[in-house]
């Protein structure tokens, strides 16, 4: 049986259980602007990129599980003083997984204490793709999974609900920055998925 990629916080707190875990920091507070003044947010063993509003951490995290042998997980994540958090997680595929519809991610997400206000499936280039607007009594969260070829991403942007008016404008660029790299042969991502 396949094991179900479960949404980003669960998978993260399920990784910190194994006792072969391990973190591995690729930058710390990276502050490098691109051509709109916010930080080029390139990860330095996934296969993404994106941009966000304030400096990021850059970090791996790789979880050996017996169900399913190596988990590898790779992360762009940032938060500020204002309270809002930006996350980007990729997660590699192998036989032993695969990604459950969106049908059941829905239903989770309705059966917890927060409110589903809205939620939108499409697709981001020829991936299907499903966007979720979450809140609870003080924060407010938009998520979006992709479902790709070898991997899964998971964005997610949280932020107080006092500051809601402002939301629009960071969900929207934060949304629309996320770009894969290259997946010409050659590629680290790809290396790892010959020799897999």
């Amino acid at each position: 049986m396949k094991l179900a990629i479960l949404p980003i916080l669960l998978i993260l707190a399920a990784c910190s259980k194994h006792d072969g875990t391990e973190t591995i920091m690729h930058r710390e507070q990276a502050d490098t602007k691109d051509d709109s003044g916010w930080y080029f947010a390139e990860s330095t063993e996934g296969s993404f990129s994106s941009s966000l509003p304030i400096p990021f951490n850059d970090f791996t995290i790789l979880a050996d599980d017996p169900n399913v042998g190596q988990i590898r997980t790779y992360i762009v994540g940032a938060k500020n003083t204002e309270g809002y958090k930006f996350t980007i997680t990729e997660m590699e595929l192998n036989d032993k997984m695969h990604f459950p519809n969106f049908e059941n991610l829905i239903s989770e997400f309705q059966d917890k204490d927060s409110e589903l206000i809205s939620h939108t499936e499409e697709e981001y280039g020829s991936m299907p793709c499903l966007t979720l607007n979450t809140k609870n009594e003080s924060m407010g969260a938009f998520m979006r999974y992709i479902h790709g070829p070898h991997s899964t991403f998971t964005l997610i942007i949280e932020y107080p609900l006092s500051k809601n008016e402002t939301i629009d404008t960071y969900r929207d660029y934060f949304f629309s920055s996320f770009k894969l790299k290259s997946t010409e042969p050659g590629s680290a991502h790809n290396e790892r998925k010959r020799s897999s």
